[in-house]
């Protein structure tokens, strides 16, 4: 390890062909690398071999590798792709896992700062032991429901999270794994409590829910390193029964929970080769609630009474919300 660690002057780094594996911290504080290019025979990267290296742009395996892979922006996967090992650290925006993850390499995203989103893969079921550490930019992670454990250090530094949800499934969070998420506000969780490692929430002040009438939780609240405001929330259990056809043309269904909230869901349709979004050339404003209508090209429709500049009238029904609305053809 640290082998060529702290060389701030090097701008490019070519790992000669031999190479079988790099130690922990190897590259660590390299930060005016912009480019690594990799060699064929490498076959193991230690913890953290690239920490501190922000300016790498992407990974580069100029002689291919029967190990490793590398995407068109240059985040480096193991061979069959279902392994994520490095995204580079100036990478920036949205960073979209691809579905055929099903492993985080530890620190796999460490000090990508500019990335303000990231979408898992669907078929992740754990977070790896830093996989996101200062983050500090990422400000949205939606995670899968069946992911079970988040390792220690998972979301360390990742001031800009604000929220999180945490599925039932999950049963574990690790060491610090919240840690220093300063801007961290509000935690839900789906079901019974995990297991809570040391200081996971460490300088976090935040909300916490929990479901209620789940007395598994009594004893399982606390700040955990933090100032937790604990609190829990209805989970609605609802009830279906099925009405005949009214004024609307549709028949529906009336959901109704125990607490008396209730909602009605109307079965109608989609019409085929109709879209939800509005046709070019007609202004949103003469759009009550999209979700209620159907467009195609050159056709909309409108709660207003007076035609559209330009449009013909073909129709006027009530819409299952019972608004009156006209569709025009132009």
């Amino acid at each position: 390890g640290y082998a060529m660690s702290d060389c701030v002057g090097l701008t490019a780094v070519t790992i000669p062909e031999g190479v079988t594996s790099l130690g922990d911290c190897s590259f660590q504080g390299c930060s005016s690398v912009t480019q690594m290019a990799l060699p064929s025979t490498l076959s193991s990267i230690g913890n953290r071999a690239f920490f501190g290296c922000d300016s790498i742009t992407a990974f580069r395996l100029d002689n291919g590798s029967s190990y490793f892979s590398v995407d068109t922006n240059g985040v480096l996967y193991n061979r069959s792709g279902n392994g994520l090992y490095r995204v580079p650290s100036a990478y920036r925006g949205t960073f979209e896992m691809p579905a055929s993850v099903t492993l985080l390499a530890n620190y796999a995203l460490e000090g990508c700062s500019g990335i303000t989103q990231v979408i898992l893969s669907e078929n992740l079921y754990s977070i790896a032991e830093g996989a996101f550490y200062g983050c500090s930019g990422l400000s949205g992670v939606s995670i899968p429901e069946q992911v079970s454990v988040l390792y220690s250090y998972a979301f360390y530094g990742c001031s800009g999270l604000t929220d999180i949800y945490l599925s039932g499934e999950c049963f574990g969070i690790g060491r610090e794994t919240f840690a220093e998420c300063t801007s961290l506000s509000r935690v839900r969780f789906g079901g019974t409590p995990p297991t809570f490692g040391s200081m996971c929430f460490h300088n976090v002040t935040a909300s916490a829910t929990y479901p209620e009438n789940t007395a598994s939780w009594s004893g399982n609240i606390g700040n955990y390193g933090g100032n937790l405001s604990w609190s829990a929330y209805h989970v609605h259990s609802f009830t279906a029964k099925e009405y005949a056809q009214d004024c609307t043309g549709f028949p529906r269904t009336r959901y109704t929970c125990t607490c008396g909230e209730s909602y009605t869901a109307y079965n109608e349709t989609q019409l085929a080769g109709w879209s939800t979004t509005a046709p070019t050339g007609v202004s949103s404003d003469r759009i009550v609630t999209k979700t209620q209508y159907r467009y195609r090209d050159k056709v909309t429709v409108s709660s207003q009474s007076s035609a559209l500049a330009g449009f013909t009238q073909i129709s006027s029904r009530w819409t299952p919300m019972h608004t009156r609305t006209v569709t025009y053809v132009k």
